[in-house]
């Protein structure tokens, strides 16, 4: 059970940390107008190795690892947008203390925007295919029920009974 989840976090801090790689080169691609310039590519890596080492500990500070992307909420994505916009600032902070050249500013400006979009993005797919919300409904499987009540454990009934084939949730009272 605990190395289940030490590989679910493992898996889930690797995604983080490749989009943050991902997003920096199409902030590049997005900025030179869909080409990418070999002549940044010396800064581009400079660029992408301080921003990986500022996000990775700013996301485990902020807690992004602590929820399980099957049930992430607007309360995981406000997490998402503070971590990455707090490192996207240290990054520019760091950036222009250490005085790295040709470093475009509309990549720091790009970078967080992209990267919101495909963490947020990723997790919100990955929660809508586990709860077969994108395929699993368009046909009625199962006996319909009414559920009473509209608190917080009557939405946990309905997200449980939406896992069940035997029942098929209508409407609730």
């Amino acid at each position: 059970m605990i190395s289940q989840l030490i590989a679910k976090r493992s898996t889930a801090v690797a995604h983080d940390l490749c989009m943050v790689v991902v997003c920096w080169f199409v902030a590049y691609w997005l900025r030179f107008n869909l080409y990418f310039y070999e002549f940044y590519l010396p800064s581009a890596l400079h660029g992408v190795l301080l921003a990986l080492c500022v996000h990775a500990p700013m996301y485990w500070f902020c807690g992004l690892y602590r929820g399980i992307w099957r049930y992430a909420s607007l309360m995981d994505m406000r997490r998402i947008v503070v971590a990455v916009g707090l490192a996207s600032l240290l990054v520019a902070v760091g950036i222009y203390m250490l005085s790295l050249p040709l470093i475009p500013r509309t990549v720091l400006v790009l970078h967080p925007i992209l990267l919101v979009l495909a963490m947020g993005g990723s997790r919100l797919a990955y929660r809508a295919w586990k709860d077969r919300a994108l395929y699993g409904r368009l046909m009625v499987e199962g006996e319909p029920v009414l559920v009473l009540g509209a608190g917080d454990a009557a939405e946990r009934l309905v997200r449980e009974l939406a896992q069940s084939a035997d029942w098929c949730v209508v409407g609730m009272l």
